[in-house]
């Protein structure tokens, strides 16, 4: 029971949050609002709590944490109070505390990191108090290193290492972070092609071969058997061969079905794009993206990294660049997609509306959702984004040239052509 109602009965928790009881004159600002302890508002008790946190044994807040404290007190207090009730957050802050000088990316290696500090990280890089960085470029640098050191062979952990290295790092640390961004599903796949070519190798080796011996009838049953990340391999083939470690061996290109998946009726991707258009009890944020998917044949990843520079208001409408040339978006999306812009907010406790690129903005400041998320979001309104994308690629490509289709949508000229 969390209060009573003015004739006595009982309240819960959910229905006290609900009834105007909940919203009462805050003893500091005298706003009338839903308090969260001590007769105070979110508003007043959010800094307050935050304050405390980073106070020292002293009773002061020493300069070095001035600029985290006026970072995190100017953002959304109500996110910022549930942030804070997360038991890694006032653990993160108190290290914080105890450390000395000003809080620094080498600072903050230091300490445990549980996403409560991934998080507290991108919210200063967001205001500025720290320099912006590839934090998954780190974080797959960092795992690379611990990953290798667990091969036991020498001469094995040699190959991966320069594998890893000239394959994967060599590359991602080339590509700007801003503009072409490591999505968690890339750096997941990284993670999993890597581990495929470390057991390929202990695999070899107890067969008493090595990579100079190995015949494509070794590789072929290596295919062939149960063993994890069988079909993760050809990168690393192709490189042990480019490097002269390897002869003669390759693996071939892993297909499946998905790319072949399809609505089950014809109607049923209108049925779906109606839906998403005139239904107002769904989130904008799958209103529009949704739409990207059925109407346009956009990938949920390619969603994900769009930003509001690619929206153009014009006096004959709105246009939206998803390829070389601006599209022309009708109504009623038209009439979405400038509401998306207005009101987009992720889940970060730094960052407004106004200070993130992303369209679609994400759980942590300054990045955007992935792909992944969105796909899992339509998914909950019944909107399979893969059979939805296919559907509305292969519609289109009988509608529009494949050159047309593929500057205004973006897409390859390859893709647009099958």
């Amino acid at each position: 029971m969390s209060s009573r109602t003015p004739d006595g009965r009982p309240l819960c928790g959910r229905c006290f949050r609900k009834s105007p009881l909940s919203f009462r004159e805050c003893v500091e600002c005298g706003d009338t609002s839903r308090l969260h302890h001590f007769g105070l508002c979110p508003k007043c008790a959010a800094p307050r709590q935050l304050s405390s946190l980073l106070t020292g044994p002293d009773g002061e807040v020493r300069p070095e944490l001035v600029p985290v404290l006026t970072a995190l007190a100017a953002s959304n207090p109500h996110s910022l109070l549930i942030r804070l009730r997360n038991p890694g957050t006032p653990l993160l802050l108190r290290a914080s505390v105890a450390e000395s000088g000003p809080v620094t990316h080498e600072v903050l290696d230091r300490l445990p990191q549980p996403r409560s500090i991934r998080y507290l990280r991108a919210a200063l890089v967001s205001t500025g108090v720290l320099a912006e960085r590839n934090e998954l470029l780190i974080r797959f640098e960092e795992w690379v290193n611990s990953v290798v050191e667990e091969v036991q062979e020498p001469e094995e952990r040699q190959v991966i290492r320069a594998f890893t290295a000239w394959f994967y790092l060599r590359c991602l640390r080339r590509r700007s972070p801003r503009r072409h961004p490591i999505t968690s599903g890339g750096y997941n796949f990284m993670r999993y092609e890597i581990r495929a070519a470390i057991c390929l190798l202990a695999w070899v080796r107890e067969r008493e071969a090595s990579l100079e011996t190995c015949t494509q009838s070794d590789i072929d049953q290596w295919l062939s058997s149960e063993e994890s990340g069988r079909h993760a391999i050809r990168n690393f083939l192709v490189w042990v061969v480019s490097r002269g470690h390897a002869h003669n061996i390759t693996a071939p290109t892993h297909t499946t079905s998905r790319g072949q998946e399809m609505l089950a009726e014809v109607d049923q991707r209108w049925d779906l794009s109606r839906r998403l258009l005139h239904d107002t009890t769904i989130a904008t944020t799958d209103r529009v993206a949704g739409c990207l998917v059925l109407l346009y044949g956009q990938s949920c990843t390619r969603i994900a990294a769009l930003t509001t520079s690619h929206v153009t208001k014009t006096h004959d409408g709105v246009q939206l660049w998803l390829g070389r040339k601006p599209l022309e978006i009708p109504e009623p999306l038209a009439g979405l997609v400038p509401e998306l812009v207005r009101t987009r907010q992720g889940h970060a406790v730094v960052g407004h509306t106004d200070s993130t690129p992303w369209l679609f903005p994400g759980a942590f400041p300054e990045r955007p959702m992935d792909g992944v998320s969105i796909t899992a979001r339509l998914n909950r309104i019944g909107i399979k984004a893969r059979a939805g994308r296919n559907t509305a690629l292969m519609e289109l490509a009988g509608e529009l040239p494949a050159v047309v289709l593929s500057g205004l949508r973006g897409i390859h000229i390859n893709t647009a052509t099958l």
